[in-house]
């Protein structure tokens, strides 16, 4: 029997209930801490994000009405509040992202811009700017392409498309194109390609960004649904999409052919009054902040038969509105800490536990080994890579440049199933410091390659 099988049977028996129900609080997962410092706004916590300082200590950002604020979680169990952060203008809608030691942050609430906090000292945080480039003045989100260090800025200046800001000089951006044809609420970008979930006329659109002031739309796909949120699947031919609405559902498409994309399969919590919010991915495992219902964790491996690894309900009252609970998760810190942020009661960290069998208690793993994403990405001086392996068997993970060139082996021997970190310290095999630049990553498990990921040295 397959994981998926186990794995799903194994969550409806400790629900009680049917795959997929509302009764259980958990399932596969374990709360590491909750922590809501600012109980007094009942609606006041907003989207969150991580951060890896070079020490190897890790962070959590929740952005809040009226600012930012941050935790030292590299003890999960015992969060340390480190600094709150004010905005500019007091708003229901805050996003942030990283790129090297720096946060940018942006809002909905007129007159914010994008500000810029400097967090190369993280116990002590500070605000460089707020900028304004070219007009700028709000915007719903932001997505940060760590390997072009370009910053996309979501349904700006009230429901126009978005902006893409050169953040090559990380406290004066650069405004270098737009793109407006319709309104855009959040996006991914990769290789000059970005998938743009356009909430507004219920689509997603493939777009070539490779010229920022000539901006392509490769493919546009009406499916009816409000499109929040994109983010791609292992081998990127396949995208998930979270519906940001009444008995909204998260959508895997099969995107190999822009002229036939289809969906594959659909992965829905609850009744009508449940919403999807926003998804990301981590090879084929998609973390679901899914409003009222919490963290969901899915497998997508099977793109014709999704799976539920695993969930955490942050919001389990009953009443509870279509918006209220999960609004952003963040699963990509090299310690398996999922960071999430719950609109009423504020910060979680949350673990993934391993499934394990029904019938007779063995773990269960996914069944391909999967390369994970380096942090901090752009770096300097070390990275964390991180990877996932089904099985006991023979790893080598190395480094390479764009040209193919061996620039240095970090791991290789047999390894244990289970996920694994090493760490990369800008040097070659003969313990050089090779040039700032973008290198690749590459996993290869058992003989043969698994995975190949870019990241960005600067110097």
């Amino acid at each position: 029997m397959r994981l998926g099988i186990f794995v799903g049977v194994l969550c409806a028996l400790i629900s009680g209930t049917a795959f997929g129900a509302e009764d259980s609080v958990h399932c596969n997962t374990v709360l590491l801490a909750n922590v809501n410092d600012y109980p007094s706004n009942p609606n006041g916590y907003q989207d969150c994000w991580g951060y890896v300082a070079p020490n190897g200590d890790e962070y959590a950002l929740m952005t809040y009405n009226t600012g930012t604020i941050i935790y030292n979680i590299t003890d999960p169990l015992n969060p340390a509040f480190v600094s709150f952060l004010p905005g500019l203008v007091s708003s229901g809608w805050h996003d942030v992202k990283t790129l090297g030691h720096y946060a940018y942050v942006v809002s909905e609430g007129t007159g914010h811009g994008m500000q810029i906090i400097d967090m190369s000292d993280p116990e002590a945080p500070f605000i460089v700017t707020n900028w304004f480039g070219s007009g700028f003045s709000t915007a719903h989100n932001i997505f940060i392409d760590t390997t072009s260090s370009m910053a996309y800025l979501c349904g700006t200046n009230a429901n126009q498309g978005f902006r893409m800001v050169d953040l090559s000089n990380p406290i004066a951006p650069v405004q270098v194109g737009t793109w407006n044809t319709q309104y855009i609420h959040d996006l991914w970008v990769g290789n000059d390609t970005a998938y743009v979930a356009c909430i507004n006329a219920q689509e997603f659109r493939i777009l070539d960004t490779s010229n920022p002031a000539s901006i392509v739309n490769l493919a546009t796909f009406n499916y009816g649904r409000s499109s929040h949120h994109i983010a791609p699947l292992s081998g990127h031919d396949s995208f998930v999409t979270a519906d940001e609405q009444p008995n909204g559902a998260v959508r895997c498409w099969n995107v190999t052919d822009y002229q036939n994309i289809y969906q594959t399969s659909r992965y829905k919590v609850g009744g009508f009054e449940t919403s999807a919010h926003n998804v990301h991915t981590v090879g084929d495992t998609a973390y679901i902040a899914y409003y009222g219902n919490g963290l969901r964790i899915v497998d997508f491996s099977d793109r014709d038969n999704e799976v539920e690894l695993g969930f955490w309900d942050t919001h389990p009252q009953p009443g509870a509105g279509v918006y209220d609970g999960a609004w952003g998760c963040y699963p990509f810190l090299p310690s398996g800490t999922i960071i999430v942020s719950d609109r009423q009661t504020g910060l979680y960290l949350i673990r993934l536990q391993t499934a394990t069998s029904v019938a007779d208690g063995a773990p269960l793993s996914t069944t391909r080994a999967q390369l994970l994403p380096n942090m901090p990405n752009p770096f300097n001086p070390t990275t964390s890579i991180r990877y996932s392996l089904p099985a006991a068997g023979p790893v080598d993970v190395a480094i390479y440049s764009q040209s193919g060139r061996l620039v240095r082996n970090l791991v290789s021997g047999t390894e244990d199933a289970g996920t694994h970190t090493t760490l990369w310290d800008g040097r070659d095999n003969s313990g050089r410091g090779v040039a700032s630049g973008v290198y690749l990553y590459r996993l290869e498990y058992d003989g043969a390659t698994a995975e190949t990921r870019k990241l960005n040295l600067i110097r």
